[in-house]
């Protein structure tokens, strides 16, 4: 039987002892110390009703044993339902949930699986970890692989794809597109309307940090998550952090900012922690594109060997993005009235399938009419 770790939730950083005890899992996974950089700079950052976190388990003997970081959120009643009324009912009054998104690695500057120490297992700290923090919440959102064995105590519905592009023996960017004579012609488009992409590793300019929150802000956002009432502190850390391992992919028309992508460098990979583009413009002339590409052509030059996009949320990132994987969002809550609750709640959430298809100019299946015939019930505890 499995050791009983007991638990703290926090916001204390990351010690330079306890990193050293989680070195040899990060080495499984491709990265390296400099994860814990991104994670102590999202625990600065916080807002009215979301706040970083870190949840630490602990062996008998008092060891550490295992490590996440989560979001606690207090306002997610937008993130849940266009539907005004619908959103003032969930966030009046507030009941604050956990948000726990274990498909990247540090994608949005958070996500994370889970570190363990040495003679520890990762699912076994998973459904700890979830269980103690059901005693904490009402409800709390974790976001996964659609195959992971969840535990139980969750109903779930079908989410936003999780992308990567592997670099391992790719020698150049043309290789990866190399059928697509659409991507040529927009490249060249892009260059004839003046459009550069700027390369800025470490803080970034007064003027980019403006550009950056102006473009975000432009964005007609129909999926919001959970944590977005922190979204821009998290940009803002990362656009002011003096750390030459945050990439900054500047895109200019004619010498005006119309959109941006930052990424972390940690171990092997390439990580998105970021991204918008000016949707005030008729046309950015294909500058997401341009983007993407300067962004793997810089990873190549660095000698890494993936690059972490993130989910898989609009129709260019979609084509343009080799490896997705299936992921879901699962709701979690000891309460079982809630739990029979959820999936009507779903059906009319914009995380129902139909909305979460048209994120990347899908049309759903005629048969997939609500979440409830992809949603997973699972066993009470």
């Amino acid at each position: 039987m499995a050791e009983k770790l007991k638990f703290t939730l926090t916001r204390d950083p990351v010690t330079a002892v306890e990193q050293a005890v989680f070195t040899d899992d990060l080495a499984r996974w491709g990265l390296d110390g400099r994860v814990w950089q991104v994670w102590n700079m999202l625990l600065q950052t916080g807002s009215r009703h979301v706040r970083p976190k870190v949840v630490r388990g602990y062996a008998a003997d008092g060891r550490l044993a295992g490590i996440a970081l989560i979001e606690h959120c207090g306002h997610t009643g937008k993130s849940l339902f266009a539907n005004r009324l619908l959103a003032f009912m969930v966030d009046h009054p507030s009941f604050p949930i956990f948000y726990w998104e274990r498909t990247g690695l540090l994608t949005d500057g958070h996500s994370n699986p889970g570190f363990v120490a040495a003679g520890l297992d990762r699912h076994e700290f998973f459904l700890q970890a979830v269980t103690f923090l059901q005693k904490k919440y009402m409800q709390g959102c974790v976001v996964d692989f659609a195959d992971a064995d969840g535990g139980k105590n969750y109903v779930a519905t079908p989410f936003a794809r999780a992308g990567w592009i592997d670099l391992r023996g790719v020698q150049t960017a043309d290789e990866l597109y190399a059928n697509s004579k659409n991507l040529r012609r927009k490249i060249r488009k892009f260059a004839n309307k003046g459009g550069v992409i700027e390369i800025v590793r470490g803080p970034a300019a007064p003027e980019v940090q403006a550009a950056a929150l102006t473009c975000m802000r432009s964005n007609p956002l129909t999926l919001l998550a959970a944590f977005q009432d922190n979204y821009e502190n998290m940009i803002q850390a990362s656009l002011v952090t003096p750390n030459p391992d945050i990439v900054h992919f500047v895109a200019r028309l004619e010498g005006e900012i119309v959109g941006y992508h930052t990424f972390a460098i940690v171990g092997q990979r390439l990580i998105c922690l970021s991204g918008a583009f000016d949707r005030t413009r008729h046309t950015t002339f294909h500058a997401y594109e341009n983007v993407l590409l300067t962004s793997i052509e810089f990873a190549l030059a660095e000698g890494l060997t993936g690059i972490e996009t993130g989910p898989i949320v609009n129709a260019t990132k979609d084509k343009m993005v080799p490896g997705q994987r299936p992921t879901e969002i699962r709701f979690y809550t000891r309460w079982t009235p809630m739990r029979l609750m959820l999936p009507t709640m779903l059906r009319q959430s914009r995380l129902r399938p139909q909305a979460m298809a048209a994120l990347v100019g899908q049309e759903p299946p005629e048969s997939v009419e609500t979440p409830v015939t992809a949603v997973t019930l699972s066993a009470a505890s």
